[in-house]
């Protein structure tokens, strides 16, 4: 049994409804520890791989003049006046300029999607809800290993939960957590206009990560892809849903088992394929125009080599899905 997440089958028309298998009642069995269990992947994986992810053609390094105050020394010219600390030069009879360090991490903002359609499966016959929080963790988990200062984003049923920035690894368990326990939940508002708001959230570049599914990342405007990207490095893991012309398939909305005809029809299963890859089609140019890197994470399994093959292929500037059917991305 899976749960599922489909549209609803009419004449020459794709399915468009949330769907799933098993009792509608979704609660999670798994209780685990999140980073025991992600640190046990990344022993599994060659950790050269995940070496020096953050490099490339990244935007959101600061290359600046920092904030954080280093030491003094004497003016020499080509220095900026501003720099000049006129009170401690006073007292030592010379011209002393303050040094800074310079800001050379990244900050990665994760932007995570929620809402009822969590409680379905993924095309790789895994809950969403769980394999979300997972890519989440892993993700934040990798690249605050590599000095990144990482926070997350997204909609509860009051508002907007915004963690800041330097989360640690050990305020990440408690996020995860905090997150799964009500990413079934709808959303205050949903991810489009939570995209935006985000957009605005600071006019620091940052790498902004949204972990989403295909219908989440469908429901985006245009629009707020441009203004996503003007200041932003922007990456998105996108989970696929199982096929609702599968068999023992379970309809969220419809609180039911879907009808045998359309879960046993071949010809309905060729016209939800279609669909699909035509939904494919299209967000991967939309991908492309605006300068996004995709993947689609199906599989618990797949989260690092997933993960690491996406921000490679942005800091090389391939953007889009990448190459390939988009079915061999699961």
């Amino acid at each position: 049994m899976a749960f599922v997440r489909r549209k609803k089958v009419q004449k020459n028309q794709a399915p468009s409804v949330p769907v799933m298998s098993a009792p509608p009642a979704y609660e999670s069995r798994v209780k685990y520890d999140y980073l025991d269990k992600i640190k046990g992947m990344f022993k599994l994986f060659t950790t050269v791989r995940t070496a020096n992810l953050l490099e490339g053609n990244f935007r959101s390094k600061s290359i600046g003049k920092g904030m954080e105050f280093y030491d003094l020394r004497e003016y020499a010219y080509g220095d900026d006046i501003r720099d000049i600390d006129w009170k401690t030069s006073s007292h030592a009879n010379k011209t002393l300029v303050r040094r800074y360090i310079t800001d050379r991490r990244h900050n990665v903002l994760f932007v995570l999607d929620k809402g009822k359609k969590m409680m379905g499966d993924t095309l790789g016959g895994e809950p969403k809800a769980e394999l979300a929080t997972m890519i989440f963790g892993t993700i934040a988990y990798l690249v605050e290993r590599q000095s990144a200062d990482v926070a997350v984003m997204y909609s509860n049923d009051k508002g907007i939960m915004r963690s800041p920035y330097r989360m640690g690894v050990n305020e990440l368990e408690r996020v995860m957590n905090e997150y799964h326990s009500q990413s079934y939940q709808e959303p205050y508002i949903h991810l489009d206009e939570l995209l935006r708001k985000a957009a605005e959230d600071s006019r620091k570049k940052r790498i902004i990560v949204v972990i989403t599914d295909v219908a989440g990342m469908d429901s985006i405007s245009e629009n707020t892809f441009r203004r996503l990207t003007v200041n932003n490095d922007v990456l998105f893991a996108v989970m696929e849903d199982y096929y609702y012309t599968n068999a023992n398939t379970f309809d969220i909305d419809a609180d039911d088992y879907s009808d045998p005809f359309i879960s046993g029809s071949r010809d309905l299963h060729l016209i939800e394929a279609d669909y699909r890859k035509r939904m494919f089609l299209k967000l991967d140019r939309m991908t492309k125009k605006y300068r996004i890197a995709s993947t689609f994470i199906n599989k618990e399994e797949n989260i690092i080599k997933r993960s690491v093959e996406l921000f490679q292929r942005y800091g090389k500037k391939d953007f889009g899905f990448g190459r390939g059917k988009y079915e061999d991305f699961g």
